[in-house]
């Protein structure tokens, strides 16, 4: 339930201290306007299957595939949940027989994560959403073969490289067929096969 920003070798915060990874609180690092661009951003490079929107909070579903694409965002600075809005959430994910999981970003009230404790939601794990600036040491790095489109070799190397199981598979393809914006698919091979794979949007919101 928070999110974070690394520095990157960008200015400090006044009276704010960095984390042992270099990481900033993101709404010390950030005003929220700039938090709302980049939450656009994540909701644009890794949509989901189904959405709603409900009263400053955008419901994403994807059949259960990553918390990410699976979790109610707020979508706007101070939005809010009480008790009526709550129930209505869970309900719509009860219908699309998942958990409710609430991802709570700088644009969430500061109310909402006491209301969620209150009704038994515990942390699971933290969202790190990470901003990095790009140095001239970037373009040193060696080269990884790169593609303009998604295809089945690259969907067979991301689920090896990540251990996908079978179930997860149709969802992550979809996931990335979603994908509105220009994509390139990298690959790193490591050894006799595929050691890691990342799909990178390029262009504006």
């Amino acid at each position: 339930m928070d999110a974070s920003v690394t520095a990157g070798g960008g200015p400090p915060v006044p009276g704010v201290s960095a984390g042992p990874d270099g990481s900033l609180p993101l709404e010390a690092a950030l005003s929220m306007a700039s938090v709302a661009r980049l939450e656009q951003r994540s909701f644009n490079a890794w949509p989901a299957v189904r959405t709603a929107v409900m009263d400053g909070w955008l419901l994403r579903s994807s059949g259960g595939y990553t918390k990410r694409a699976n979790s109610a965002n707020a979508v706007q600075a101070g939005a809010v949940l009480d008790e009526g809005l709550l129930q209505a959430i869970e309900a719509w994910y009860a219908r699309q027989q998942l958990p409710a999981i609430f991802r709570l970003s700088p644009l969430a009230d500061a109310q909402c994560d006491a209301l969620l404790a209150a009704r038994g939601y515990a942390l699971v794990e933290p969202s790190r959403f990470l901003l990095r600036h790009g140095t001239p040491a970037d373009h040193q790095l060696p080269a990884v073969p790169v593609e303009p489109h998604c295809t089945p070799a690259w969907l067979a190397g991301y689920a090896q490289a990540s251990s996908l199981a079978a179930p997860q598979q149709p969802w992550h393809q979809r996931i990335v067929d979603g994908i509105g914006g220009q994509c390139a698919y990298a690959t790193v091979q490591r050894g006799l096969g595929p050691g890691g794979a990342g799909a990178r949007r390029r262009g504006p919101v």
